[in-house]
């Protein structure tokens, strides 16, 4: 495996006391409840319509994203369509695991830095680097240079070919298959080399045994709720899943994904850092404004 895969720190991972878990569980219901404002903020932020997603997505009908989005949806909302919204969107999963307090996933950002990243982050690699040549340019006009790390970064981010971007059309039921496969893969190597057993790792995610085995060794028919992620991260004090992704086969670009979204943060924090506040705004309409044009040429 490359040195650029990134697969869970085994040593890292602690499991849960009793006392954590009661307070997971506890929690359970407002996580499930947040997810939904997460979803339905990341609409409003990009444009999303649920006609708009199911084009893109092929698999759920409109209703049903329409349905995910809002906080008193009844049902278990399904971890592996969260994770597709999350490649359309370029959101990561992270973020939207915060669920009501999704915005504190960039804490160190302005209103008009993080407007600006969300509609960025829906541009092909020549149109970032259009819009980061273009803002640049615009700041050196005002007599901002900036640094050589800055441009380091721009030249790493567009190195990297456009797979890491959702397809034109992502079949949901594929994704699913690749992406529980590999979670399953990743599940069944943390508790073996951990040395956990099946009853605990059950517990943490709060299924029985028999459906906990289930996601070690995922069918057609396995359908792992969002809530587990959430219970897995905390229950075993992981600072980022992105490692649960290293055996997706079929859809690599969704690993991938999460490293452009980290430079494209770093680019984007660095570049807003240096701009005038009277200067934000004209910013921002811009890159809404190709970020629309590019969600139309998706139709």
């Amino acid at each position: 495996m490359s040195s650029g895969t990134k697969r869970i720190n085994d040593d890292d991972a602690r499991i849960a006391t009793q006392k954590e878990i009661n307070a997971i569980n506890e929690r359970e219901t407002a996580f499930k409840e947040g997810v939904g404002h997460a979803l339905a903020w990341i609409y409003r932020q990009q444009c999303w319509s649920p006609e708009k997603i199911a084009r893109r997505i092929k698999g759920l009908k409109p209703g049903t994203w329409r349905a995910y989005a809002q906080a008193s949806y009844p049902n278990n909302r399904s971890l592996h369509v969260i994770a597709a919204f999350s490649w359309l969107s370029q959101v990561s999963m992270l973020a939207l695991l915060k669920g009501t307090l999704i915005q504190t996933h960039w804490d160190t950002m302005d209103e008009h830095s993080l407007c600006a990243l969300l509609h960025s982050s829906l541009l092909s690699k020549k149109q970032f680097y259009a819009l980061m040549m273009f803002l640049a340019n615009d700041l050196e006009e005002l007599g901002v240079k900036l640094t050589a790390l800055f441009w380091d970064r721009l030249a790493e981010v567009s190195n990297y070919p456009d797979d890491f971007m959702a397809p034109r059309e992502l079949d949901l039921e594929e994704f699913r298959a690749d992406y529980y496969e590999s979670t399953g893969f990743v599940l069944r190597a943390l508790r073996e080399k951990s040395g956990y057993s099946i009853e605990q790792m059950a517990e943490v995610i709060g299924v029985s045994e028999e459906r906990y085995l289930g996601y070690e060794n995922p069918d057609r028919s396995t359908n792992i709720p969002v809530q587990a992620a959430y219970r897995l991260k905390l229950g075993f004090h992981l600072k980022d899943t992105t490692g649960f992704l290293v055996k997706m086969h079929r859809f690599p670009g969704f690993f991938k994904a999460r490293k452009v979204q980290q430079l494209r943060d770093e680019l984007i924090f660095e570049l807003f850092s240096h701009v005038p506040p009277n200067h934000k705004g004209r910013f921002v309409v811009l890159a809404r404004n190709i970020m629309e044009f590019r969600q139309n040429q998706a139709r």
